[in-house]
């Protein structure tokens, strides 16, 4: 299901948050930025032997994130998935989870 934005948040993802090429165009859709993210996000889980599985809280943060329900900060956005990879660092409560 496609991410629905308004007009305005639109154009700051287009301007700052979806990935492009080289050339400078757009090839990363909303939803697949969420989901980027929210993978990126749930990869914390790897750190920790608590019965979570990476998929089960990728898909919960999509959902959230979709829903418009959450969205990381701006680093987080703009860098998961990249190099630099602050998603690693982002959302994780001592002894909490999603659930």
């Amino acid at each position: 299901m496609p991410v629905e934005l308004s007009d305005n948040a639109l154009t700051v993802a287009r301007k700052r948050y979806l990935r492009k090429d080289t050339a400078g165009r757009i090839v990363e859709t909303p939803t697949a930025m969420f989901r980027r993210v929210a993978h990126h996000i749930a990869l914390a889980n790897e750190l920790y032997d608590d019965g979570r599985t990476v998929a089960k809280e990728e898909e919960a943060f999509f959902q959230m994130m979709t829903q418009l329900e959450f969205l990381p900060n701006s680093p987080t956005l703009m860098n998961a998935g990249t190099a630099v990879q602050p998603a690693r660092r982002v959302l994780r409560a001592p002894g909490g989870g999603l659930d």
